[in-house]
């Protein structure tokens, strides 16, 4: 019933409001290709937020990751082993106690494998003090008896049989019920610290590592000291017939175990890179003959033929 014209106007309304909807709709869609990819859902806004972290932020972060990554260094405690060599031959022992003996091995073939002495186990020997491989047959074993008498054990075949233990009067050992105190081819010697381990190379040279992680030396057999030394991380000091075998741990230097001829002197040094864990303090020893270095880790052998520029 409307009157045409307003029925026609009606019809054109209509037409121009369908074709303004086309055109946004069109650029509505054209527009889209410049916010690719970003979603309106409040996770991927987050994750889609600039995550620049500041730089300090950053570096403190590497720090901690950097020193959880570094080992701790091992407390200095009574080494429970020892090891020592003559040429082809080695002998190493874990010492035990005066009431819980200590057990012995034997390498024929320069540490590459190794036996163990049972006969060693069948004398009264208990706590071994000190190994000393005299020969590649000769081995003499300063060992305290049942009664926590010190002795030497001797054998001429290569463990195969002992002889009867005689007085340990006359060499170098450590007894640990007498840290202060060390026997001594002069009689007993009496030094300034309370004595972990230490390494006769001779009658006159012998280097002592101390409870408190000082070192000191003789090379009158005992008659003067050396001015103690402090070791940073100082684990052990071994047997050698050469230069001494300082045993050390110095994260920074070396991440295992720095050998060193001197006080960690940097031009007579060599690093053993392994793994260190808690349970391996007490646990580690090192014996070298020329350039052959054994070196006993926790449960891992290594062993160096060339001065310790490589390892096996």
């Amino acid at each position: 019933g409307w009157p045409l014209w307003v029925s026609i106007l009606v019809i054109v309304v209509l037409l121009v409001g369908a074709g303004a909807l086309s055109v946004f709709a069109i650029k509505s869609v054209q527009n889209s290709g410049e916010n690719e990819g970003f979603s309106t859902t409040k996770a991927a806004y987050v994750e889609q937020i600039d995550t620049e972290v500041p730089d300090e932020v950053v570096e403190e972060f590497s720090e901690v990751e950097e020193s959880a990554s570094e080992p701790d260094v091992l407390p200095l405690v009574a080494p429970q082993r020892q090891i020592a060599q003559y040429e082809n031959v080695a002998v190493r022992a874990e010492v035990g106690t005066c009431t819980e003996p200590g057990t012995l091995e034997v390498s024929t073939n320069g540490g590459e494998a190794w036996v163990s002495l049972e006969s060693f186990a069948n004398t009264s020997a208990t706590q071994v003090l000190r190994p000393i491989p005299v020969s590649t047959s000769n081995i003499f074993v300063v060992a305290l008896n049942a009664d926590c008498e010190p002795r030497i054990y001797g054998t001429t075949n290569q463990g195969q049989s002992w002889q009867e233990p005689v007085s340990a009067v006359g060499t170098w050992y450590l007894n640990p019920s007498t840290p202060t105190q060390l026997a001594a081819p002069g009689g007993t010697k009496t030094i300034g610290c309370e004595a972990l381990s230490i390494s006769a190379r001779t009658d006159s040279n012998v280097d002592v590592l101390c409870a408190d992680g000082q070192f000191i030396s003789t090379t009158d057999g005992g008659t003067t000291w050396s001015d103690p030394v402090h070791i940073d991380g100082a684990l052990n000091v071994g047997h050698s017939n050469g230069d001494r075998v300082l045993m050390a741990q110095q994260p920074g230097v070396c991440r295992g175990i720095q050998f060193s001829a001197g006080a960690q002197d940097s031009d007579s040094s060599t690093c053993l890179e392994t793994k260190l864990l808690g349970e391996d303090a007490g646990q580690i020893a090192a014996t070298r003959f020329g350039e052959s270095i054994l070196a006993w880790v926790g449960q891992t052998q290594f062993i160096s033929k060339d001065g310790g520029q490589s390892w096996q």
